[in-house]
Formats: structure tokens, C-alpha cells, sequence
């Protein structure tokens, strides 16, 4: 579905976190955009991710910082164990600085889909073969 009047149409090429943030992005500013992805279906899972300052105000910006979670326990405590096996208070990632937000690149993915307008187009199973520009209109 077109958006209404814009003229303005977007191929985004694979369904990972930066493809749907670019596709969720371009929808926002009035952009139609058809988010093109290789595998069958969306992935899950994934490796750990610490979200820091931009990361979160990026989020923000695009409206899914509270979709995207935190798993950051607030009880957490971390220790490292030195070579006769005692164990020590240590530092954890979650003691660096501003308190990064810790994730899965699933939470971020799933958290960005779920923020996806219904009307942007996503395909699965494909790859696009060529891209064909059309000749630029003028506005008056």
C-alpha cells in the first residue's frame, strides 16, 4: 500500500535490526518502504547487545526504547575467580558507566517489527535481482 501523495518509494534489503530501523524510520517521514529479507522467516535469538547513550536515544527517537527491553537484573553481582579458584567481587558490564540497557538482538529486532506499520510490505524468501530507477518526476 502506498503512503498517501508522498511518491516516494524505498527497497530496503534485509530484515535485520538496521533494515528495520531504516524501513520503520522511512515510514515515519512518509516514505513507502518493501523490506526485502533472504531467509523464510524472521530470526530469533541472538547475541548479547549493550545499549548505550545513542543506541538509547536512538531508540527513543524512533518510539521503541520501552518496546526493546532491558534484561539487566538489579541485583546482579559479578566476580572473577582468580587461578587458586577464589572468587572476588568484580566489575560487569552493567557497572560501566550510564548503565547501558543489556539485550538480545532478538528484543531489539522483535521490539522494532512489532513498531512496523501494518502498511510496510516485507518479503520473505527473496533477494532483489535488479533495481530500476525511474526517471525523476518535476514538482511544481
Amino acid at each position: 500500500m502506498a503512503v498517501q501523495g508522498s511518491g516516494r518509494r524505498a527497497l530496503v534489503v534485509g530484515l535485520g535490526v538496521a533494515g528495520i530501523s531504516a524501513a520503520l524510520r522511512l515510514r515515519q517521514v512518509g516514505w513507502e518502504a518493501v523490506v526485502v529479507e533472504r531467509a523464510p522467516q524472521r530470526r530469533s535469538g541472538g547475541y548479547f547487545i549493550g545499549l548505550f547513550g545513542s543506541g538509547a536515544a536512538s531508540a527513543e527517537r524512533l518510539g521503541v526504547l520501552d518496546a526493546i527491553g532491558d534484561r539487566r537484573a538489579s541485583d546482579s553481582v559479578f566476580y572473577e575467580v582468580d587461578r587458586a579458584c577464589r572468587r572476588h567481587r568484580g566489575m560487569g558490564f552493567t557497572d560501566l558507566p550510564n548503565r547501558p540497557r543489556m539485550l538480545l538482538r532478538g528484543d531489539v529486532e522483535a521490539g522494532l517489527f512489532e513498531a512496523l506499520p501494518s502498511d510496510v510490505e516485507v518479503r520473505f524468501s527473496t533477494v532483489p535481482t535488479r533495481i530500476v530507477q525511474d526517471a525523476p518526476t518535476r514538482r511544481r
